[in-house]
Protein backbone atom coordinates (compact mmCIF):
# COMPACT_ATOMS: atom_id res chain seq x y z
CA UNK A 1 0.00 0.00 0.00
CA UNK A 2 1.07 3.59 -0.83
CA UNK A 3 0.76 6.81 1.56
CA UNK A 4 2.07 9.93 0.38
CA UNK A 5 2.36 11.33 4.01
CA UNK A 6 2.07 9.49 7.33
CA UNK A 7 -1.34 11.03 9.91
CA UNK A 8 -0.37 13.87 11.06
CA UNK A 9 -2.10 13.68 14.83
CA UNK A 10 -0.05 12.89 17.63
CA UNK A 11 -2.42 10.19 19.52
CA UNK A 12 -3.14 7.11 17.52
CA UNK A 13 -5.87 7.49 14.28
CA UNK A 14 -8.95 4.78 15.44
CA UNK A 15 -9.08 2.34 13.11
CA UNK A 16 -12.22 0.97 11.47
CA UNK A 17 -15.29 1.15 13.12
CA UNK A 18 -17.29 -1.40 14.76
CA UNK A 19 -20.60 -1.46 12.94
CA UNK A 20 -22.59 -3.27 15.51
CA UNK A 21 -24.43 0.46 16.30
CA UNK A 22 -24.46 1.31 13.01
CA UNK A 23 -27.37 1.06 10.63
CA UNK A 24 -27.25 -0.63 7.07
CA UNK A 25 -28.44 2.41 4.32
CA UNK A 26 -30.58 1.01 1.36
CA UNK A 27 -27.87 0.61 -1.32
CA UNK A 28 -30.53 1.91 -4.49
CA UNK A 29 -31.05 4.91 -2.65
CA UNK A 30 -27.19 5.72 -3.72
CA UNK A 31 -26.76 4.13 -6.78
CA UNK A 32 -25.92 6.30 -10.09
CA UNK A 33 -26.47 5.31 -13.50
CA UNK A 34 -23.42 4.86 -15.25
CA UNK A 35 -21.59 2.33 -17.37
CA UNK A 36 -20.32 0.17 -14.49
CA UNK A 37 -21.34 0.58 -11.22
CA UNK A 38 -21.33 3.48 -8.91
CA UNK A 39 -22.40 4.22 -5.62
CA UNK A 40 -22.15 8.09 -4.58
CA UNK A 41 -22.82 9.63 -0.82
CA UNK A 42 -22.18 12.71 1.17
CA UNK A 43 -20.88 12.98 4.94
CA UNK A 44 -22.42 15.46 7.69
CA UNK A 45 -19.22 17.45 7.55
CA UNK A 46 -19.34 18.09 3.71
CA UNK A 47 -17.44 15.14 2.26
CA UNK A 48 -18.33 13.74 -1.19
CA UNK A 49 -17.41 9.70 -1.41
CA UNK A 50 -17.84 7.63 -4.07
CA UNK A 51 -17.87 4.09 -4.63
CA UNK A 52 -17.40 2.68 -8.11
CA UNK A 53 -16.29 -0.20 -10.12
CA UNK A 54 -16.23 1.46 -14.05
CA UNK A 55 -16.84 -0.43 -16.81
CA UNK A 56 -13.41 -2.30 -17.68
CA UNK A 57 -11.13 -0.60 -14.81
CA UNK A 58 -10.35 -0.78 -11.09
CA UNK A 59 -12.51 -1.19 -8.50
CA UNK A 60 -12.02 2.35 -6.38
CA UNK A 61 -13.47 4.09 -3.65
CA UNK A 62 -12.39 7.59 -2.61
CA UNK A 63 -13.63 10.57 -0.71
CA UNK A 64 -12.77 14.75 -1.27
CA UNK A 65 -13.25 17.75 0.35
CA UNK A 66 -11.97 19.16 3.79
CA UNK A 67 -10.71 16.05 4.61
CA UNK A 68 -9.74 16.12 8.71
CA UNK A 69 -6.29 15.37 10.30
CA UNK A 70 -4.27 15.32 7.28
CA UNK A 71 -1.30 18.34 5.86
CA UNK A 72 -3.08 21.15 4.65
CA UNK A 73 -3.76 20.95 0.69
CA UNK A 74 -4.78 17.43 0.90
CA UNK A 75 -7.85 17.30 -0.06
CA UNK A 76 -8.35 13.53 -2.19
CA UNK A 77 -8.02 10.27 -0.64
CA UNK A 78 -8.42 7.57 -3.08
CA UNK A 79 -8.33 3.54 -2.57
CA UNK A 80 -8.59 0.78 -5.39
CA UNK A 81 -7.42 -2.29 -6.46
CA UNK A 82 -4.59 -1.88 -9.23
CA UNK A 83 -3.52 -4.80 -11.20
CA UNK A 84 -0.21 -5.37 -11.13
CA UNK A 85 0.29 -7.01 -14.61
CA UNK A 86 -1.84 -6.11 -17.67
CA UNK A 87 -4.72 -5.92 -15.67
CA UNK A 88 -4.29 -9.76 -14.90
CA UNK A 89 -7.01 -11.04 -12.36
CA UNK A 90 -4.97 -12.74 -10.56
CA UNK A 91 -2.34 -10.31 -9.58
CA UNK A 92 -4.14 -7.46 -8.26
CA UNK A 93 -2.42 -5.09 -5.44
CA UNK A 94 -4.22 -2.14 -3.28
CA UNK A 95 -3.17 1.17 -4.11
CA UNK A 96 -4.58 3.81 -1.08
CA UNK A 97 -3.02 7.68 -1.21
CA UNK A 98 -4.24 10.91 0.26
CA UNK A 99 -3.45 13.63 -2.06
CA UNK A 100 -4.57 16.77 -3.87
CA UNK A 101 -7.25 15.89 -6.75
CA UNK A 102 -5.54 14.58 -9.95
CA UNK A 103 -7.55 16.28 -12.31
CA UNK A 104 -11.00 17.39 -12.89
CA UNK A 105 -13.17 15.41 -10.33
CA UNK A 106 -16.82 14.53 -11.60
CA UNK A 107 -18.69 16.00 -9.02
CA UNK A 108 -22.65 14.08 -8.73
CA UNK A 109 -24.51 14.90 -6.11
CA UNK A 110 -24.90 11.57 -3.53
CA UNK A 111 -27.86 11.44 -0.80
CA UNK A 112 -26.52 11.90 2.76
CA UNK A 113 -25.07 8.79 4.64
CA UNK A 114 -26.77 9.80 8.00
CA UNK A 115 -24.55 9.76 11.59
CA UNK A 116 -24.23 6.40 12.91
CA UNK A 117 -24.96 4.33 9.40
CA UNK A 118 -23.04 2.75 6.84
CA UNK A 119 -22.94 1.71 3.10
CA UNK A 120 -22.34 -1.73 1.77
CA UNK A 121 -21.45 -2.16 -1.94
CA UNK A 122 -18.52 -4.38 -4.51
CA UNK A 123 -16.89 -5.66 -0.78
CA UNK A 124 -16.38 -2.15 0.57
CA UNK A 125 -18.04 -0.78 3.32
CA UNK A 126 -17.78 3.03 4.27
CA UNK A 127 -19.17 4.31 7.82
CA UNK A 128 -19.62 7.83 9.27
CA UNK A 129 -20.32 8.60 13.01
CA UNK A 130 -21.73 11.20 14.90
CA UNK A 131 -18.01 13.37 15.51
CA UNK A 132 -16.36 13.84 11.70
CA UNK A 133 -14.93 10.59 11.15
CA UNK A 134 -15.70 8.67 7.93
CA UNK A 135 -14.35 5.35 7.05
CA UNK A 136 -14.24 3.18 4.14
CA UNK A 137 -12.59 -0.48 3.60
CA UNK A 138 -12.76 -2.72 1.11
CA UNK A 139 -12.70 -6.31 2.54
CA UNK A 140 -12.20 -9.65 0.20
CA UNK A 141 -15.21 -12.24 0.84
CA UNK A 142 -12.79 -14.89 3.07
CA UNK A 143 -11.49 -11.58 5.42
CA UNK A 144 -7.70 -12.33 3.70
CA UNK A 145 -7.64 -8.99 2.03
CA UNK A 146 -8.77 -5.47 4.01
CA UNK A 147 -7.87 -2.07 2.86
CA UNK A 148 -9.13 1.75 3.14
CA UNK A 149 -8.59 4.78 5.01
CA UNK A 150 -10.24 6.05 8.06
CA UNK A 151 -10.76 10.12 7.95
CA UNK A 152 -11.02 11.48 11.56
CA UNK A 153 -10.76 14.98 13.12
CA UNK A 154 -7.89 12.66 15.33
CA UNK A 155 -6.15 11.88 12.58
CA UNK A 156 -6.55 10.24 9.51
CA UNK A 157 -5.09 7.03 8.43
CA UNK A 158 -4.16 4.22 5.44
CA UNK A 159 -5.74 0.79 6.91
Amino acid sequence: MSNLWPPVAAAAPPGFPDLAGYTKVNLAEYAQQTIGQLFVFDTPDGLHCEITEPHYRPLQFACHGALPGVPEGVDHVLAATMPAEDFATTSKNPVVEFGAPYGATRELSGALLPPMHYITALNITCAVDGAGMTACRYRSDDGARQYGFVLSPSGSAIL
